[in-house]
Parts: structure tokens; C-alpha cells; sequence
């Protein structure tokens, strides 16, 4: 087995004659070592190799599903073109709101999204994408994120989940125009106290035409 501070070239089978080597009498030196495949796969080398970065891979598309399955809003939209200073913004404005940025490899979310069963969510990971999760927030986020893209023109929505349903751009647009938790609850306090003055303007106008006719 070759060590690790062994630098490595592989060549063809047919240049390892060229230059002389005899392949079962391999010489490790501190510099060069040339080999073929056939000779490292032989050892073992390759197949390790590959074996080490097929489960990296798995690992990081079985987190992704279990956060997509998690979440109850995901986002995912481009960023191309933001400054470091502005993309931290972000970070920093979407956390406030109870989400996460975070950046993964298209391949590596696609098939997160695959494996969740969201294939139009997964349709929507061409280019380079941010994705916004969240676990407790639904409207916060999105707003978040849509507040933003207002004044930078090179972050545009380009679709998610929410609560399980694959939705396009324009629908996390929607949902970030909705009022507020905080919005909604002073509306349907105003709304119940109009109701109410207006039952007691109503009351009081009966009781003024019940006392006119007794008299």
C-alpha cells in the first residue's frame, strides 16, 4: 500500500515500458513514482479512493433530504454576482428571520430533492444556487430573501417547498407579500373591535327608538 506522503502520477500501461519500469517490481521512491492503473487498482489505491468519495457523497445528500424533509419552507435562488460583504447580508438577514444559507453543490442537492420526492424543486437547481432552510418560519424567510433581491438584481428566486409542495418563483413571491404573524393579528384586533362599535352603535340606536316610543 502506498503511503500518503507519496506523490503519485498514473500513466498509461504502454509508457510504463517506455521508461523502463518492470511493474511487479515496483521502486516507491520520495518523489515520482510512476504506476498504471491496472497496477494501482491492483493494490487497492483507486478503489479506495473512489470508495472514500462515493460515501462523502451519500453523506452529503442523505443530510440534505433529511433538512429538506425537516423544513417547512426551502428556497433556493441565484447568487452569482454578490459581493462576500453582501452575501454575509443575507446570511445575516435570513437568520434573523429563522432560516439558513446555505451553498451545495447542484448535483448534491438535486439528488437531496430526488430523494425526497420533490422533482420539480430539483428541476429548478440549474446554476449556482443558495438555498434557504427552515424549520420553524414559513413567511419570515421568504421575505427575508425577497426584501433583499429587491435591491440586488442578481438574486433571483428561483422556486422551493413549502410544507411539502414543490412551488415556482413567482409563488414564494406571493408568500413573502403576505402579512405578518404580528401584521395579521393587529388586523383581526381591529377588525373585531370595528365589529364591536358598530354592535354597540347598533344597540344604542334600538334602545333610543324603543325609549321614543314609550314616551
Amino acid at each position: 500500500m502506498i503511503l500518503p506522503r507519496y506523490r503519485i502520477k498514473v500513466i498509461p500501461f504502454c509508457l510504463c515500458r517506455q521508461k523502463g519500469f518492470i511493474l511487479p517490481q515496483l521502486k516507491i521512491k520520495p518523489s515520482v513514482t510512476w504506476l498504471s492503473v491496472t497496477t494501482l487498482k491492483s493494490i487497492g489505491g483507486i478503489d479506495m479512493a473512489n470508495e472514500s468519495i462515493i460515501k462523502q457523497k451519500e453523506a452529503a445528500v442523505n443530510e440534505a433530504a433529511t433538512r429538506i424533509a425537516d423544513s417547512k419552507v426551502v428556497i433556493a435562488f441565484d447568487y452569482h454576482g454578490l459581493t462576500v460583504e453582501k452575501f454575509e447580508s443575507l446570511r445575516k438577514e435570513v437568520r434573523k428571520a429563522g432560516g439558513e444559507v446555505v451553498v451545495l453543490k447542484n448535483n448534491i442537492s438535486r439528488r437531496a430533492a430526488l430523494q425526497s420526492g420533490h422533482e420539480a424543486f430539483a428541476g429548478q437547481l440549474v446554476g449556482p444556487k443558495a438555498i434557504i432552510f427552515s424549520g420553524n418560519e414559513i413567511v419570515a424567510p421568504a421575505k427575508a430573501v425577497y426584501e433583499f433581491a429587491k435591491k440586488n438584481d442578481v438574486v433571483k428566486i428561483s422556486g422551493g417547498i413549502v410544507e411539502g409542495a414543490d412551488v415556482d418563483g413567482a409563488k414564494i413571491a406571493e408568500l413573502a407579500t403576505l402579512p405578518s404573524y404580528e401584521t395579521l393579528l393587529t388586523q383581526l384586533a381591529a377588525g373585531m373591535l370595528g365589529t364591536v362599535r358598530q354592535l354597540a352603535i347598533g344597540l344604542n340606536m334600538l334602545v333610543e327608538q324603543g325609549q321614543e316610543q314609550e314616551a
